[in-house]
């Protein structure tokens, strides 16, 4: 049953990557347009203003779950080296721990936060888009990225500490 829930996780966390830098991309192709149009012929996109920080807010956010099942976040292990192999591995245990309750609360605050901004109908200033849908999608991939964290701890508590394997694509 894990074996299913690991493949269906890595598959979702990888196509969610792919949105999340191809959101990135047109970010970046929109603001050099928008820099472009700004010097050239004094004409400023200003939708790239109005949505650029939501839009990078949901393409990080896309690229989490992924970071975390491949475990490509900074990790310092020199407990094992100087105290021995099961210091290091309980190192290594409390820090899944520990992460996946603070993807877990950040989840929360994103929630918390999306609600605030659907109770108080917030928009855009220019375009004047409502941000809760926005920041909503954002809290959905740090749900995502909690179930991620989920299964690396389950991984790192089994004594698997390796990341979990990519899929083969054909």
């Amino acid at each position: 049953m894990l074996a299913v829930f690991e493949r269906f996780l890595v598959t979702l966390s990888r196509v969610l990557a792919v949105i999340g830098l191809t959101g990135l991309l047109v970010l970046a192709v929109m603001t050099l347009t928008d820099g472009l149009l700004r010097s050239l012929a004094n004409h400023p996109v200003d939708a790239v203003r109005d949505m650029g920080g939501m839009v990078a807010a949901m393409s990080v956010a896309c690229c989490l779950p992924i970071a975390l099942l491949e475990r490509s976040n900074i990790t310092i292990r020199f407990l094992g080296a100087f105290f021995g192999r099961g210091t290091g591995e309980a190192a290594e245990r409390f820090a899944a721990i520990v992460v996946l309750l603070l993807v877990a609360a950040m989840a929360r605050q994103f929630f918390l936060f999306s609600r605030d901004a659907a109770s108080n109908g917030d928009a855009t200033w220019i375009l004047n888009i409502p941000t809760a849908p926005f920041w909503y999608v954002v809290d959905t991939m740090f749900g995502i990225a909690m179930l991620a964290q989920f299964l690396v701890t389950v991984r790192v508590l089994q004594g698997r500490s390796v990341p979990v394997p990519r899929l083969d694509v054909h």
